[in-house]
């Protein structure tokens, strides 16, 4: 299990990503730890290449736009927001059951 899991800080923040299988589909839990509280997603590995994609497509341009994605995966709709403030751009990620 040891090799299956990533660890990585960010500011204030811990991350953990695990990769698990279930019935021979690839299945990513994602853990953000902060001081005061702790959030869970579980996400398919589309929903992870989805993701990824989001984040590289927000990356390539350097304008001050509000840009949005949608990605539907099986019972879950997933959100991908790229919006600005006075410190910068940033990226707001939702998964709605």
């Amino acid at each position: 299990m040891g090799d299956n899991r990533i660890y990585f800080n960010q500011g204030f923040k811990s991350y953990d990503i695990t990769r698990w299988t279930s019935n021979k589909v690839a299945w990513y839990d994602w853990v953000e730890r902060s001081r005061n509280m702790m959030r869970r997603v579980t996400l398919s590995e589309k929903a992870l290449e989805w993701i990824c994609f989001i984040l590289t497509e927000a990356s390539s341009d350097q304008k001050f736009q509000v840009r949005r994605w949608r990605y539907k995966d099986q019972m879950v709709d997933f959100f991908g927001t790229r919006k600005y403030n006075f410190h910068g751009r940033y990226m707001s990620i939702l998964s709605l059951k």
